[in-house]
This record gives structure tokens, sequence and C-alpha cells, in this order.
């Protein structure tokens, strides 16, 4: 449901100001975002990280690099959802002179999760130890997600060899050995 002024009444100015601070918000959100990985500063998560895991010949080193690299992704998966859902939230918010009743709690909500997921894995006072942990966690929930999203499917519906290979897949996402 859409709540939309009357003809002649502007919308309030607490969302006409919520609008353009979301807007501003989002834009430097995505600012920021081109220049998460293209030129970390020194003592940033990423440079840690990379020192952490300097010895590329030793596989357990190669594992954690790897492991950490998902981090990364993962990382940069978490900010693309933000800016995305701040964005819109802000168009919901007066962008087309109307409000929704409800839709923006939820956008709200997802915009404030993905910014508490991405601190708790790329938080810089952490050492990359713990990130790894932190990294590991993070993957291996998301492939249980996934499994379960296949398992919710009807089976009956597809071929069994590939509802089988569904979940495979589903399985092994998310985890370094998957690549």
């Amino acid at each position: 449901m859409t709540v939309r002024p009357p003809d002649g009444f502007p919308l309030p100015e607490l969302l006409l100001v919520s609008n353009r601070v979301l807007t501003e918000e989002a834009e430097a959100l995505r600012a920021a975002m081109e220049q998460l990985g293209s030129a970390p500063q020194p003592g940033s998560p990423w440079t840690q990280d990379d020192e952490a895991v300097a010895d590329r010949a030793d596989p357990v080193a190669q594992g954690r690099a790897t492991v950490l690299r998902y981090a990364r992704h993962q990382a940069s998966l978490i900010y693309v959802n933000a800016w995305d859902h701040l964005i819109t939230l802000a168009r919901v918010l007066g962008g087309d002179g109307a409000m929704p009743l409800f839709s923006q709690a939820s956008l709200a909500r997802v915009v404030c999760e993905a910014a508490v997921r991405f601190a708790w894995l790329m938080d810089p006072d952490i050492s990359s130890a713990k990130r790894l942990v932190r990294a590991a966690v993070a993957l291996h929930f998301s492939a249980e997600e996934r499994s379960k999203g296949v398992r919710a499917l009807p089976a009956e519906r597809f071929d069994p060899r590939i509802y089988r290979r569904c979940l495979t897949a589903a399985a092994r996402s998310g985890t370094p050995s998957a690549t």
C-alpha cells in the first residue's frame, strides 16, 4: 500500500530530507566501494591479510590465502547489497512523490544487516587468523543456506540426476574446494 498526499500538498519535509540524505549516503558508499580493493591503505584488512599469507610456497598459507580471497569476495558482495538497498530505500522514500507504508522498514533492515556483516567480516581491529575463521563461518553458513534452498525445491519436478547435481553444487559452493 502506498500513501500519496492529496494534490497541492507536498510530502512531509522529513520524507524529502530522508530521500536526499539517503541518496547522498548511497553515492558516498558507492565511491568507497569503488576504492575498496583497488587501493588498500597501509594497515587495512587487505594488506594485513596479504602479509599474513605472504609465504605462497606453503600449502597451508595457500589455503588460508584462498579463504581470505573468498572473504574479500563475500565482503564485496555484502557491500554491493548494502548499496543497492540503500539507493532503493532513498527512491522509496519520496522519490516519486509517494511513500509505501511498510517496505522502507524491510529495506532499512537489509542495509543495517549488511553493514553489520561487512563490519564483522572486515573489522580492521582483528587479526588475519580471526578473519580467516570468520570467513570460514560465513562461507559454511552460505553453503548451508544454498543446500536448504535446493532441498526446498520439489525433487519430483526435476530429473533425479540434475537434482543431485544441484545438491552437490550447493554443498560445495562457498568452499575453497569449489573452484
